[in-house]
């Protein structure tokens, strides 16, 4: 399926690049989809090749490495990224947003909402992941939405600065990394460079009232021992499970971008494009 590719600004937290895609027909979607095994291995390869090599797209940082191309450039695999998309959303769309993500074992996303900010909520679309490397990786989906702005939820509040470095080998705990001390030149400008990026950081939203679908019995506990040990298990309460996702390279996840989701604690490192969509 061939797309039209007419660039266009959106607003967003950073790094928007924005593609307008024809209208492709296809029968409904489920809130959330496994699309089995539909990405080739040879375009796993290019989009594995373009993300392994050092350019000026290249966010290195010591929990997560990612890269954000615009659309309006083709030095990168634009077109196999178009035609995965036209596969699996039935309406037409919007880019707001794509990135390549690395995450390694100290790093896994919490619980979210990957919503954009000051954006028209109605046009909301869909979430798209597609695993491209994987040692254990998965995805929960909460049967709870947020209709607001992009959000982390959390019921403790969370230091801004905090971060966990990697240092001599060992994951070391920082709650406010503006007070971090090192000999280590290098090591201080690598903190002061993740201290800028930190201001951009999600907000917090620690008020869960607004939050759709909302229960007073327990979250189960099997799941958060084998999924979650990441995340409080206070910040659970009040969601329910919706579906776990286990990733597979060749498939792509797809789903509602007002769904509360989160990365698992079972992964050692997982690598993958994630696309942020709206209706056009």
């Amino acid at each position: 399926m061939n797309a039209t590719h007419t660039v266009q600004k959106c607003v967003s937290f950073v790094n928007v690049k924005s593609a307008t895609v024809k209208l492709v027909t296809r029968p409904n979607h489920m809130a959330v989809d496994v699309h089995s095994q539909i990405v080739p291995n040879k375009t796993i390869d290019i989009f594995n090749k373009f993300f392994k090599q050092e350019d000026s797209y290249l966010d290195a940082r010591p929990d997560m490495h990612s890269k954000s191309p615009s659309f309006k450039n083709d030095n990168w695999p634009k077109k196999n990224l178009l035609d995965i998309l036209d596969q699996v959303l039935q309406e037409k769309y919007i880019i707001d947003e794509m990135y390549f993500l690395k995450q390694f074992n100290s790093s896994a996303f919490k619980i979210h909402v990957d919503s954009g900010k000051n954006n028209d909520k109605s046009k909301l679309y869909k979430n798209v992941i597609i695993p491209l490397e994987n040692d254990n990786g998965s995805t929960i989906i909460f049967d709870n939405h947020w209709t607001g702005d992009e959000c982390v939820f959390s019921k403790q509040v969370v230091p801004p600065f905090e971060y966990t470095l990697q240092i001599n080998g060992k994951s070391i705990y920082v709650e406010d990394m503006r007070e971090f001390k090192s000999d280590d030149p290098k090591l201080m400008a690598t903190v002061a460079e993740l201290i800028e990026k930190r201001k951009q950081r999600t907000p917090r939203q620690y008020d869960y009232s607004k939050v759709s679908n909302l229960t007073d019995s327990a979250f189960p506990k099997e799941i958060y021992d084998k999924y979650l040990s990441h995340i409080p298990y206070e910040n659970c309460q009040g969601l329910t499970l919706h579906k776990t996702i286990e990733w597979k390279v060749g498939d792509v996840y797809t789903f509602n971008r007002t769904h509360l989701h989160t990365g698992t604690s079972s992964h050692n490192t997982k690598s993958y494009i994630v696309v942020f969509t709206s209706r056009q």
